[in-house]
């Protein structure tokens, strides 16, 4: 499974995803990946949990290179269409839901959205100020009291709530087997600033207590 956690700050937003592999053919050798795909115009990124073979597939399909119509502006009604269309074939072979969380930079505007994957699925604005965890339930669960206690970070600059939400992941990693731990294979950051359009990647690997991040 996955954790992916998308919390919102003063000056932006920020979207972290561990990088355990959950699609794994022989027990023993999972490796770190980026379970996250941010389009090459920096326009709008997405992150997600459940099946990974239906997750590549819709992200193949919101990848401007294989269809040059999306772009930040119109990717949500594209996954609205999509999500309605009959011939979308997003059924997952698994019981667990499919879920994403997609930012997009709209006429110069941030603007979160959450995404269930199904044949009658939906997506949703996000509320601005709030944070939203998808994944591993247990993971969830601790991720969400972990956040409600960092409630205040919200108010916080992306740069002040990096460490915090990285940190985050760490302790949920260490309790949750489902999330890999940050030492073995670190987490992925996205943030996205308001007013200047500027949007900066994190690969984070490490323990907690050692984390150190450099702000270009």
């Amino acid at each position: 499974m996955t954790l992916v956690i998308y919390f919102p700050c003063k000056d932006g937003c920020i979207l972290v995803s561990d990088k355990q592999e959950s699609y794994v053919l022989q027990p023993g050798l999972n490796y770190p990946v980026s379970k996250y795909f941010l389009s090459p115009s920096q326009d709008y990124a997405i992150s997600g949990s459940g099946d990974p073979v239906l997750l590549e597939r819709f992200f193949y399909c919101l990848n401007p290179r294989y269809n040059d119509e999306i772009t930040g502006d119109n990717v949500d009604e594209k996954v609205d269409n999509f999500l309605k269309s009959s011939t979308n074939k997003l059924s997952s072979s698994t019981e667990d839901i499919s879920e994403c969380i997609l930012i997009t930079r709209q006429s110069g505007k941030v603007m979160p959205y959450f995404i269930i994957l199904s044949s009658l699925g939906s997506i949703r604005e996000l509320e601005e100020k709030w944070y939203k965890s998808i994944g591993d339930k247990e993971a969830i669960r601790l991720a969400n009291y972990l956040l409600k206690k960092s409630r205040y970070v919200s108010e916080s600059l992306c740069k002040d709530a990096i460490l915090n939400i990285a940190g985050i992941m760490g302790e949920v990693a260490y309790e949750c087997r489902t999330v890999g731990r940050l030492e073995d294979y670190g987490c992925d950051i996205v943030v996205f600033y308001k007013d200047s359009g500027k949007v900066e990647e994190f690969p984070i690997r490490g323990s907690p207590p050692k984390l150190k991040i450099t702000f270009g």
